[in-house]
């Protein structure tokens, strides 16, 4: 296990250095010039030249690149074009309501999808299995922001249950943002146990526990769903990973105070530094989310090993 940690960090590192190169070059060959939106509209040639070169704008693609890899391996990911500040101060400050909303939305997606799979193959082609089919329909086909707005008009502006907006103090504000962000993972994680645990019910050795007499909620937890959590797993690190970099939507609905607003803001304005250490900050917690959920394979399953 050490050997393939070790194995898949190095690879890691490798794909992390392929995605700054991409994003440092599209952001580059896009229209727009960030010295001219630094300068302003009224800036004469001079002043967009010096900020150029300020920049390291005037200088090859490839020697901007070479000057950029240098900064990230000391842990500097430059200052942000727009407010001067330290680009890892300002992801600093604004990450932790963005995780915060990953994490509570992956535990209801989780926490509520999994159950209903599993009550769906359980029931399967009964009237159970068909309302949470058509619920999970619902989830996937309509998007984030049909999902926020209705979910704001009926309990913040008609009921007036919730608040409609922002972070605030109090845990009322996050349930609205959360369950729009968890709609489209729980309804993915519903399908998938159920189709995962219906594989697995069909097994020989689930038929064996059952002739032994084993109660079915042994079967089922002992038997079944342990053996049918592995592409479930799959499912719920890979939409963790998601969230944290798809809450763009959510987060702007809400006006909910996290860096997917930042990336929007950033990429008007051109603010290379921001852009290139937000996509690459989001892929860095993806490949880790990955990292984790293999590893995870080897306590669910022990037959499972890495050589």
């Amino acid at each position: 296990m050490f050997k393939y940690i070790i194995r898949r960090i190095l690879i890691s590192l490798v794909t992390l250095i392929a995605i700054s190169m991409m994003i440092f070059w599209l952001l580059r060959v896009l229209p727009g010039d960030p010295a001219l939106a630094l300068a302003g509209e009224l800036a004469d040639a001079e002043e967009i030249a010096a900020i150029r070169k300020r920049l390291n704008l005037d200088k090859p693609i490839a020697v901007q690149y070479l000057y950029f890899i240098q900064d990230v391996s000391h842990g500097d990911l430059g200052d942000s074009l727009k407010s001067r500040e330290p680009v890892l101060d300002e992801i600093g400050a604004r990450f932790p309501a963005t995780l915060q909303l990953a994490i509570i939305s992956i535990i209801i997606a989780a926490g509520l999808g999994i159950p209903a799979g599993v009550l769906a193959a359980i029931k399967r082609y009964t009237w159970v299995d068909s309302t949470i089919s058509i619920l999970t329909l619902f989830g996937v086909a309509l998007p984030v922001y049909a999902t926020g707005l209705l979910l704001m008009l009926v309990f913040a502006v008609k009921l007036h249950w919730l608040p409609s907006a922002g972070r605030g103090d109090s845990w009322h504000n996050t349930i609205l943002p959360a369950i729009t962000l968890a709609s489209f993972s729980m309804a993915l994680i519903t399908r998938m146990t159920r189709a995962s645990v219906m594989e697995v019910l069909s097994e020989d050795y689930v038929r064996t526990a059952r002739a032994k007499g084993h109660r079915e909620r042994i079967v089922i937890f002992r038997h079944v769903l342990r053996n049918a959590l592995i592409p479930v797993v799959t499912v719920v690190g890979l939409q963790f990973g998601a969230l944290l970099g798809g809450a763009i939507l959510t987060e702007t609905i809400f006006a909910w105070p996290g860096i997917g607003q930042i990336l929007i803001s950033s990429m008007y304005s051109r603010d290379y530094p921001m852009v290139q250490g937000l996509v690459l900050i989001f892929a860095a917690l993806f490949i880790l989310v990955n990292l984790i959920v293999d590893i995870l394979y080897a306590y669910i399953d022990p037959r499972i090993k890495y050589d």
